[in-house]
């Protein structure tokens, strides 16, 4: 139940910052290192499961 709520609010986040991007295409540079941090965040606390 944990990771399809992770997976939600990670594709709400992703689809926001891309509709930020389309809007506003000056922060591009920063919507791809807010998308690197996001998938990060993400990923790595899928792991904690594992460990």
């Amino acid at each position: 139940m944990l990771a399809l709520r992770n997976g939600t609010v990670e594709l709400f986040a992703v689809v926001l910052i891309g509709i930020l991007g389309l809007l506003l295409p000056i922060l591009l540079p920063v919507n791809a290192v807010l998308l690197f941090l996001l998938s990060a965040y993400f990923y790595g606390f899928s792991m904690v499961d594992y460990v």
